[in-house]
């Protein structure tokens, strides 16, 4: 049934069963009042902001960052709400807000600073100067749900050597979402058929491998700290991934 939110919330119905689970568990791998939990953090790819609403309560000590690829454009074309199990009537569809809208939701949120326009498949460097001009080294968190399987590889590439460049040591990097774990699909049960249809729908879309992730964290000094699955109603993965400190002496 239709989760228990106000009308025209504008939120995905599975964003709205999961993010609740989502928060609880990166709350156990790394708890709110822990100086580590404490600073700025970003989220790649807020979408509606429907993950940030919670997880911003939920990390009282960290001032978050909103952002969105080609804002006011729902980058999943459409397919991505029909799937193997079909749309689901009466819940919006709508993926990607403008983001003065995606402002306006987190505006009641202390914690939330205006949201930016992100292309995470470009070099840190180049993302806007409200999320660089803190300086590398300079955020606790960074976080991504639901991206990496509906995005070019890059984008992953991107999002690991971005987080590498905007986290403190120790720092935190999330990924939400469905993978594989040594080359089988965990889940709900739709994730092969789900696979096989984004990959011959969009060049380089696809369900990961957490090997994957763990090679491409590996080159950049994120090192996988913990594995969370099932996380949810989607029965997905959280992957934490911890910025190594920097080696001592020459």
């Amino acid at each position: 049934g239709a989760p228990d939110e106000p009308a025209g919330s504008g939120h995905h119905w599975m964003a709205l069963n999961n993010r609740a689970p989502i928060a609880a568990h990166m709350r156990s791998l790394l708890p709110p009042d822990d100086p580590a939990a404490q600073g700025l953090a970003l989220e790649v790819g807020s979408g509606t902001g429907a993950q940030l609403e919670v997880l911003a309560a939920t990390f009282p000590g960290l001032f978050w960052r909103p952002s969105e690829y080609a804002a006011e454009q729902s980058v999943v074309r459409g397919f991505y709400e029909q799937g193997p199990d079909g749309p689901e009537a009466g819940h919006p569809v709508q993926k990607v807000r403008a983001l003065a809208d995606l402002d306006a939701a987190l505006g009641t949120s202390e914690n939330v600073l205006p949201a930016v326009e992100i292309d995470a498949s470009t070099p840190f460097d180049s993302w806007p100067a409200a999320v660089t001009e803190s300086g590398a080294g300079s955020y606790a968190l960074v976080f991504a749900s639901n991206i990496v399987h509906i995005a070019p590889w890059s984008v992953a590439e991107g999002i690991f050597a971005g987080a590498a460049a905007a986290l403190r040591p120790g720092g935190s990097l999330f990924f939400h979402g469905p993978f594989q774990l040594d080359g089988k699909f965990a889940g709900v049960g739709h994730e092969e058929l789900w696979d096989t249809q984004m990959r011959s729908c969009e060049k380089g879309w696809g369900i990961r491998d957490v090997s994957e992730m763990v090679a491409e964290g590996s080159q950049h000094g994120l090192r996988l700290a913990a594995t969370e699955h099932p996380v949810g109603p989607a029965k997905n993965f959280l992957l934490q991934f911890v910025k190594e400190e920097a080696a001592s002496g020459a």
